[in-house]
């Protein structure tokens, strides 16, 4: 019985001997220059770059206003089509050259229609992620409403506070405070001021939208129309109109 088993173990290694030697060989013979490879992966983005920003449009010298000479296509390594052709790709790091041969013969107007369908895709979802930022809004500085003319003299005066308004139906720029409000307010209190946190509702209108510099997304200006619950005393609470300014973000 030792015997048979000792003679299948000489078989299979002198039939797995020569298939490991081949793969060995094989493996010894495919080499990949990383070097090249990332440099012409990062060539080929910087080139991309290029195309998508001014696509067939001239690029004008700043001195003397002649249209600059336009970047050529880099050529990609001679071996690498092949590699990517391989049916195990031999490193992992060629997926991303792979990827980037595979639209190499494709002509400009299609790299930009890529470029444009993924910088829409990339803005459609920050919408999906922003579409609720886009309705808190962040309030400060109200004062008391003109018409208001019994609280007109005392001041009274919303700080900060936060708000989410939706807009009407029909009416975008119309808004709508929904649920209550939150402001902090100061009033004055005889000889001194006091603070103390109070509830707006109301509704308000949506004025410009801007680019801040703080955040990527744009923001807008709205002018808000409320009365403002606050509690001047335990168990006395006042309410006064108010007007006032409030940013969104994520427009």
């Amino acid at each position: 019985m030792r015997f048979w088993i000792a003679v299948w173990a000489v078989v299979l290694i002198l039939l797995g001997g020569p298939a490991h030697a081949e793969d060995n060989a094989l493996q010894s013979e495919r080499v990949v220059d990383h070097k090249e490879i990332e440099k012409w992966v990062k060539d080929y983005k910087e080139w991309r770059r290029w195309a998508e920003t001014h696509g067939n449009r001239p690029k004008w010298t700043s001195l003397t206003y002649r249209p600059a000479k336009r970047p050529e296509r880099p050529a990609p390594p001679s071996w690498l089509k092949t590699e990517c052709a391989s049916p195990n790709v031999f490193i992992d790091f060629t997926s991303e050259a792979c990827e980037l041969l595979r639209e190499y013969d494709d002509d400009l107007s299609t790299i930009m229609t890529k470029a444009k369908t993924q910088v829409a895709q990339v803005k459609q979802e920050k919408q999906d992620h922003s579409s609720f930022l886009k309705y808190v809004h962040f309030d400060g500085l109200w004062t008391v409403a003109q018409f208001d003319t019994k609280y007109r003299t005392q001041q009274p005066f919303g700080i900060l506070g936060m708000h989410v308004a939706i807009p009407m139906p029909g009416y975008k720029r119309l808004q709508i405070i929904i649920p209550p409000g939150a402001m902090v307010f100061t009033y004055p209190y005889g000889r001194e001021r006091k603070w103390a946190p109070g509830a707006t509702f109301g509704g308000g209108l949506k004025l410009f939208e801007f680019d801040p510099r703080i955040v990527s997304s744009r923001a807008a200006l709205h002018l808000n129309f409320v009365r403002a619950i606050i509690p001047i005393e335990e168990n006395i609470k006042t309410q006064i109109s108010m007007v006032g300014g409030s940013v969104t973000f994520g427009n």
